[in-house]
């Protein structure tokens, strides 16, 4: 009982947690709020209930059932006669355990689609993460610019006071200041739109408020492979491949369903041995049901072979997916692996070339105090200055992008956490009714009906 009260309040326990507080974002809180509280989850988790209890349905199907013949004794005096019983037995009907077998593979296939899910919108929202992150290291950098500007203005002002420079230099300085200003509010306004972005994909309340912990991704497993050996395990421990191999499994069982499809249905009966054939005026209440008799029934049509031959094309078709897949997989992991190597090239030279740069226009500033150079030349200084930041922070940010991606194909880093439904042992409640639990920690069991209910919510009128 206890496990049970547990279980219902929890998930509200979490989301007071997560609605109308400050949180920091890093990558782990991203994965946990991602999967207690996204919606895209939310509505895979419900396609996979929709699975589960279609294997339920198919089950039920294999269910034996009575089917009692009742006669009117009399008109004057009406009295009810069992006159025979017939026992349905389609679980001696091969379809229908084909049918289960293609529900299961069909459930499986759901839950590996959930496990998709998951793992496409956390790469999405480490994307969008760290752009955010590098959005806030640009703007750090241009405001540390606009207090070089500030700090020019007033060396250029103090200098047309004392008469070595023009109003010219001056009115060029304040329109630095201003260039950076503006270039600080566009930053605002972007890192604005993608804070929107990101509260939406985490379903957050506007009075959430959350800051962006500065935090780097390790170097992937794919860096140190060969790019067949990448190809290779990215494509074995693809979720998307295990998912195609039971939609063919479920697709083979869909064939066989079809071809034992002429068998409609099984059973056994017995009749009262007291009715006669005239009806039900010889009844006798002794009489004894004669003995029990089996049929079956069959149903040849037109539609048989076309069926099948319909079976084979969705096989085949599901075969050309995971070739596309494969295919897809190979052009990512090129992609990936060749733009990791010039990347981590990129950011070393951008790192040198910036750390040089810094320590020519500080030299400068003090040349430009000293008359040596002129405003046009100390701003050209700055400018080369800006422009290695922004490449380095760029490089910075791509490199994070990319190894993103190569942690997702290869569920790596804190992808390997997101474990999806794993469904666990049934076990028989008190109440004699079957229950499935797709999770054993109740904080993360986004996959339990009931914690989907409470998360969801009601619709307002």
């Amino acid at each position: 009982m206890r496990s049970v009260i547990a279980l219902i309040f929890l998930p509200i326990f979490i989301s007071t947690n997560v609605w109308g507080a400050s949180i920091q974002l890093t990558p782990v809180s991203l994965r946990e709020i991602a999967i207690g509280n996204g919606l895209t989850v939310l509505a895979a988790a419900v396609r996979v209930h929709k699975a589960k209890e279609n294997v339920n349905l198919s089950r039920t199907r294999l269910l034996p059932s009575i089917n009692l013949g009742v006669l009117v004794s009399s008109a004057a005096n009406p009295a009810f006669i069992l006159s025979s019983v017939e026992y349905l037995l389609p679980f001696l009907i091969p379809s229908r355990w084909f049918d289960l077998a293609q529900a299961k593979h069909l459930a499986k296939a759901e839950r590996e689609a959930f496990l998709v899910t998951e793992l496409n919108l956390l790469a999405s929202l480490y994307s969008i993460y760290y752009t955010v992150q590098n959005d806030y290291a640009t703007r750090d950098m241009l405001a540390e610019e606009l207090n070089d500007t500030i700090t020019i203005e007033a060396l250029v002002a103090r200098n047309v006071e004392d008469g070595t420079a023009s109003e010219m230099s001056l009115n060029l300085a304040k329109s630095q200041t201003s260039l950076a200003f503006s270039q600080l509010a566009k930053i605002d306004e972007l890192i604005v739109q993608e804070t929107a972005e990101l509260r939406k994909a985490l379903n957050l309340t506007l009075d959430t408020q959350f800051t962006i912990v500065p935090h780097n991704p390790p170097a992937a497993s794919l860096e140190t492979m060969s790019m067949q050996e990448a190809a290779d395990f990215v494509l074995q421990t693809a979720p998307e491949a295990r998912q195609i191999r039971y939609l063919l499994k479920s697709a083979e069982s869909e064939e066989w369903a079809k071809i034992f499809g002429f068998i409609s249905g099984v059973s056994a009966g017995s009749i009262n041995g007291g009715i006669g054939v005239g009806g039900p005026t010889s009844y006798e209440s002794s009489a004894a049901f004669k003995d029990v008799t089996g049929r079956g029934m069959f149903n040849f049509s037109f539609e048989y072979f076309p069926n099948l031959s319909l079976s084979n094309h969705n096989q085949n078709e599901i075969k050309v997916r995971y070739a596309e897949l494969r295919t897809e997989s190979n052009r990512l992991v090129e992609s990936a692996l060749g733009k990791l190597k010039f990347v981590l090239e990129r950011k070393r030279e951008l790192d040198r070339a910036e750390a040089l740069l810094n320590q020519v226009f500080d030299a400068d500033k003090l040349r430009y105090a000293a008359g040596e150079i002129t405003l046009e030349e100390l701003i050209q200084s700055q400018g080369r200055v800006r422009q290695a930041r922004l490449e380095a922070l760029k490089v910075k940010t791509d490199l994070n992008l990319l190894r993103v991606t190569a942690h997702r194909m290869t569920v790596g880093d804190e992808f390997a956490q997101v474990k999806g439904c794993e469904e666990l042992p049934r076990i028989l409640k008190k109440d004699r009714k079957w229950r499935w639990f797709w999770e054993d920690d109740p904080e993360l069991n986004i996959c339990d009906p009931e914690a989907v209910t409470l998360r969801f919510g009601n619709i307002p009128k």
